[in-house]
């Protein structure tokens, strides 16, 4: 069980925990006010969903899995050897099985229900490790903290607080807490990845710059969090007229700090409408950091398309490309382009355009008409259009991208797959193994 942890990485979302493969990572979950869920996938596929909802009374389980093993359409099995409390069935498809599982937890009347997806064989040790630590989170009394553990982030607040909004860009996380009336935010916790290449001021000037108009810098000092050195400032809002005649004012406290293990700047600010001149972050708020950096699979490993690889590429390329497809087909740069490279790491990629005789003589004197197709390049562009040699697949190149910047496998996805879309669009890279009316898609 020891070695498995090490394969298993832990959500917490609205009061349940969530331990999952390591390689199936978190792209969607539930927003403030809506039924609470969870949606994993691996690099192809959706591979696990979890939905839960309170219930006043306890569901009879077995009853409503016999109703539905009795469909004579449907190749329906009941699960079995799963941990004890949870019911379930099994059901084959084409290619593998889908395990549907639901508990019910009596202590805070929850319902959860889990949808595995298997797209070869079952493997039955993962599939009851999930379900075994499935479960709501002992923190949800009134007054103790509640954990919230996903995308990289790690917090604890009071259990009056809810995560009211929330968005995951590449590389950059920010989470919003306020109270579950769904009141303004008053806490805010941003994660951001890559500062080598954006954080060129020291952490007290650019803090400064992300200060809204509304707020009025007071003044900033120095403190520690988690053993780091970390930038604080007290800025003062504007109030409302109540406020005024009471005479408290809006007062926000910034703090930031960069995480060498992780490599990460993280920005908490909380507001708060006082008497007082300076505000400080609550007691049951903290943020945690300093966690290893887990490669994602196969990132330390030399892959390289072989014969057997180039014939599914010619197989996929038929039809529409699935993911597998593009993650196994292999970028290459176009003979006929021209890389510029800057002092400052960019580079501007060109190549040049075949006009039709149409266009020639006269015309271009009426209509100029460019000779070539360009796109200009940042220091991470640059590092993506190096990887494509015409040897690593599309898979490689975003392992090889993610590991450099020490990003999950799905946030190095977005940036890579966005750059590529656009040097295909451009002809400055083609690629093998797809249809030429599907490459810009």
């Amino acid at each position: 069980m020891v070695a498995m942890d090490r394969n298993f990485c832990h959500t917490c979302w609205r009061g349940v925990e969530i331990a999952h493969p390591a390689d199936w990572e978190l792209i969607a979950a539930s927003a403030f006010g809506e039924p609470g869920s969870c949606v994993f996938a691996d690099r192809r596929q959706e591979r696990l969903k979890v939905q839960w909802r309170p219930l006043k009374h306890a569901p009879h389980l077995k009853k409503m899995l016999e109703e539905k093993r009795r469909k004579p359409e449907d190749d329906i099995a009941i699960l079995s050897e799963q941990p004890p409390g949870w019911h379930g069935t099994v059901e084959a498809v084409n290619p593998g099985f889908v395990v549907h599982a639901g508990r019910f937890f009596a202590e805070p009347r929850l319902l959860l229900e889990a949808v595995l997806l298997w797209p070869g064989k079952r493997d039955r040790n993962t599939e009851n490790a999930v379900l075994t630590r499935l479960r709501p989170t002992p923190d949800t009394e009134t007054g103790a903290q509640r954990t919230w553990q996903a995308m990289g982030l790690r917090v604890k607040v009071g259990s009056d607080c809810d995560l009211l909004r929330f968005k995951s860009d590449v590389g950059r996380t920010v989470w919003e807490f306020g109270p579950r009336s769904g009141k303004t935010p008053v806490l805010g916790v941003r994660r951001l990845a890559m500062p080598n290449y954006w954080l060129t001021v020291p952490l007290d000037e650019w803090l400064d710059t992300q200060l809204d108009t509304p707020w009025r810098k007071k003044f900033r000092k120095r403190t520690l969090v988690n053993g780091h050195t970390a930038a604080r400032r007290i800025s003062v809002g504007q109030s409302r007229i109540r406020d005024k005649l009471k005479e408290r004012e809006r007062v926000r406290v910034d703090v930031a700090w960069q995480c060498p293990v992780e490599d990460r700047v993280y920005h908490l600010h909380y507001e708060e409408t006082t008497t007082a001149h300076e505000v400080f972050v609550p007691d049951h708020v903290a943020v945690e950091c300093c966690a290893p950096y887990r490669p994602p699979d196969g990132a330390e490993k030399t892959r390289r398309p072989g014969k057997k690889r180039a014939a599914s590429r010619e197989r996929g390329a038929q039809s529409a490309p699935s993911t597998a497809d593009i993650l196994e087909a292999v970028p290459m740069v176009n003979r006929v382009a021209n890389i510029s490279r800057g002092s400052r790491g960019g580079a501007l990629a060109q190549v040049p355009l075949r006009k039709p005789w149409y266009l020639g003589g006269p015309v271009r004197w009426v209509f100029p008409v460019p000779d070539t197709r360009s796109v200009k390049l940042d220091v991470l562009g640059v590092t993506v259009l190096d990887l494509c040699d015409g040897i690593r697949t599309v898979e490689r190149i975003i392992l090889e991208f993610a590991l450099r910047h020490r990003l999950s496998f799905v946030e190095a996805q977005k940036p890579v797959m966005e750059y590529m879309r656009q040097l295909v669009q451009r002809g400055i890279l083609a690629v093998a193994g797809l249809q030429e009316s599907n490459r810009e898609s």
